[in-house]
Protein backbone atom coordinates (compact mmCIF):
# COMPACT_ATOMS: atom_id res chain seq x y z
CA UNK A 1 0.00 0.00 0.00
CA UNK A 2 1.23 3.49 -0.88
CA UNK A 3 0.11 6.59 0.98
CA UNK A 4 1.24 9.54 -1.14
CA UNK A 5 0.79 13.31 -0.98
CA UNK A 6 -2.91 14.06 -0.63
CA UNK A 7 -3.76 10.50 0.39
CA UNK A 8 -5.26 9.68 3.77
CA UNK A 9 -5.79 6.55 5.84
CA UNK A 10 -8.11 6.96 8.82
CA UNK A 11 -7.62 6.05 12.46
CA UNK A 12 -7.13 2.48 13.72
CA UNK A 13 -5.45 1.15 10.56
CA UNK A 14 -3.71 -2.20 11.09
CA UNK A 15 -1.10 -3.60 8.70
CA UNK A 16 -0.75 -7.38 9.06
CA UNK A 17 1.79 -9.15 6.83
CA UNK A 18 1.71 -6.17 4.46
CA UNK A 19 4.15 -3.56 3.22
CA UNK A 20 3.01 0.04 3.68
CA UNK A 21 4.83 3.09 2.31
CA UNK A 22 3.97 6.50 3.77
CA UNK A 23 5.45 8.86 1.17
CA UNK A 24 3.62 12.09 1.79
CA UNK A 25 0.01 11.58 2.80
CA UNK A 26 -1.30 11.04 6.28
CA UNK A 27 -2.19 8.06 8.43
CA UNK A 28 -4.50 8.62 11.38
CA UNK A 29 -4.08 7.85 15.05
CA UNK A 30 -3.54 4.31 16.33
CA UNK A 31 -1.76 2.94 13.25
CA UNK A 32 -0.58 -0.60 14.10
CA UNK A 33 2.17 -2.59 12.38
CA UNK A 34 1.46 -6.23 13.24
CA UNK A 35 3.29 -9.51 12.59
CA UNK A 36 4.97 -9.64 9.19
CA UNK A 37 4.31 -5.98 8.38
CA UNK A 38 6.97 -3.66 6.97
CA UNK A 39 6.17 0.04 7.28
CA UNK A 40 8.39 2.56 5.49
CA UNK A 41 7.82 6.22 6.42
CA UNK A 42 9.75 8.72 4.29
CA UNK A 43 7.43 11.76 4.28
CA UNK A 44 4.00 12.83 5.46
CA UNK A 45 2.48 12.38 8.89
CA UNK A 46 1.40 9.53 11.12
CA UNK A 47 -0.86 10.30 14.08
CA UNK A 48 -0.46 9.48 17.76
CA UNK A 49 -0.31 6.04 19.36
CA UNK A 50 1.62 4.24 16.60
CA UNK A 51 2.39 0.64 17.64
CA UNK A 52 5.05 -1.65 16.17
CA UNK A 53 4.15 -5.17 17.34
CA UNK A 54 6.18 -8.39 17.55
CA UNK A 55 7.41 -9.48 14.12
CA UNK A 56 7.03 -6.07 12.45
CA UNK A 57 9.68 -3.78 10.98
CA UNK A 58 9.31 0.00 10.81
CA UNK A 59 11.76 2.16 8.84
CA UNK A 60 11.54 5.92 9.39
CA UNK A 61 13.61 8.11 7.03
CA UNK A 62 11.50 11.26 7.09
CA UNK A 63 8.10 12.67 7.93
CA UNK A 64 6.64 13.09 11.38
CA UNK A 65 5.17 10.63 13.87
CA UNK A 66 2.88 11.75 16.69
CA UNK A 67 3.45 11.18 20.38
CA UNK A 68 3.17 7.85 22.22
CA UNK A 69 4.99 5.66 19.65
CA UNK A 70 5.56 2.19 21.15
CA UNK A 71 7.99 -0.43 19.81
CA UNK A 72 6.76 -3.58 21.55
CA UNK A 73 8.91 -6.61 22.35
CA UNK A 74 10.02 -8.40 19.18
CA UNK A 75 9.66 -5.41 16.86
CA UNK A 76 12.42 -3.74 14.83
CA UNK A 77 12.45 0.05 14.35
CA UNK A 78 15.07 1.86 12.26
CA UNK A 79 15.15 5.67 12.51
CA UNK A 80 17.46 7.68 10.25
CA UNK A 81 15.55 10.97 9.90
CA UNK A 82 12.18 12.58 10.58
CA UNK A 83 10.61 13.66 13.83
CA UNK A 84 9.13 11.53 16.60
CA UNK A 85 6.67 12.99 19.12
CA UNK A 86 6.97 12.87 22.89
CA UNK A 87 6.95 9.66 24.91
CA UNK A 88 8.60 7.20 22.51
CA UNK A 89 8.79 3.85 24.29
CA UNK A 90 10.76 0.70 23.37
CA UNK A 91 10.14 -2.71 24.92
CA UNK A 92 13.15 -4.43 26.46
CA UNK A 93 13.36 -7.04 23.68
CA UNK A 94 12.61 -4.69 20.79
CA UNK A 95 15.43 -3.55 18.50
CA UNK A 96 15.59 0.19 17.87
CA UNK A 97 18.38 1.58 15.68
CA UNK A 98 18.70 5.39 15.74
CA UNK A 99 21.11 7.12 13.37
CA UNK A 100 19.31 10.45 12.98
CA UNK A 101 16.02 12.22 13.39
CA UNK A 102 14.53 14.47 16.04
CA UNK A 103 12.84 13.35 19.24
CA UNK A 104 10.54 15.59 21.26
CA UNK A 105 11.07 15.40 25.02
CA UNK A 106 12.16 11.93 26.20
CA UNK A 107 12.61 8.28 25.34
CA UNK A 108 11.79 5.30 27.56
CA UNK A 109 13.28 1.84 27.36
CA UNK A 110 11.93 -1.23 29.07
Amino acid sequence: MDIRAGGTVGANFEAVGATVHVRGGSAGNSFHAATGAVVNISAGTVGTNFRAFDGSTVNISGGSIGQFFVATNGSVVNISAGSIGANFRAGSSSLVNISGGTFCFWLRYG
